[in-house]
């Protein structure tokens, strides 16, 4: 095996796998998170991710209470190469569209609605603005 080969196998085992440690163990319902008097979120490092009261509020508002119990938090958004794809469910990402002064869709008509594939830098960046607790954002590689 060459040398850069063992940098590589190293990276692939040891630190990339860190990278991925700001993911929650489990996502949490929108619900639950409401319910709670100091919100928090574990992640897999067994660190908690301190939610804003604000921002589930916020996301509550967006989308009648009958859904809360099929929302799941944090929103997580892959960044590949020049854009970020989300990875939910198709009312999270009416919710995020919502956010973002996309859509004015009904989640009473999610068999109608089609969700983006991606967003750009400058709608994550809105995003985390309002939403600074419940997004977070990974890289993805491939080998």
């Amino acid at each position: 095996m060459k040398p850069y080969e063992k940098i590589l196998n190293y990276m692939w085992k040891h630190e990339i796998p860190k990278m991925y440690e700001v993911l929650p163990k489990k996502k949490k319902k929108l619900s639950i998170l409401l319910q709670e008097e100091r919100p928090t979120i574990l992640q897999r490092s067994n660190k908690k991710i301190f939610v804003k009261k604000e921002e589930l509020q916020y996301v509550a508002s967006l989308i009648p209470a009958y859904f809360y119990e099929q929302v799941k938090l944090p929103f997580i958004f892959q960044q590949r190469e020049d854009y970020y794809v989300f990875e939910g469910t198709k009312l999270e990402n009416l919710i995020i569209e919502k956010a973002l002064d996309l859509t004015d869709h009904s989640p009473y008509l999610l068999m109608t609605y089609t969700p983006r594939s991606f967003y750009h830098k400058y709608q994550i960046t809105t995003l985390r603005k309002k939403l600074s607790t419940l997004v977070i954002l990974i890289f993805t590689f491939s080998r």
